[in-house]
């Protein structure tokens, strides 16, 4: 009887060895896959990183055009109001 139940017992050690080592694997599968989505939204994030840099540039460059222009338009403005001012129109 005895042999018996030391071999129940070495069968319930194998069981619960399996069944720790799928609990394992498992919780190994899911941490792959939840690095996997970091993975890509660090992937995103770079690309977002980059794209606001972009438009940075952008913007300052579009700032300069704007002062210009702005600037363009006050000097011509100005020089018709004293040719107007020059012939007393």
């Amino acid at each position: 009887m005895a042999k018996k139940g030391a071999y129940m017992d070495e069968k319930k050690d194998e069981l619960n060895v399996t069944r720790t080592l799928f609990e394992l694997s498992t919780k190994v599968e899911r941490i792959d896959s939840k690095l996997d989505l970091l993975i890509k939204a660090d992937d995103k994030a770079d690309k977002a990183l980059a794209k606001s840099i972009e438009n940075e540039h952008a913007i300052e460059t579009m700032s300069k055009w704007t002062y210009g222009i702005g600037i363009a338009l006050i000097v011509s403005i100005l020089g018709i109001i004293a040719f107007f001012i020059e012939r007393g129109i």
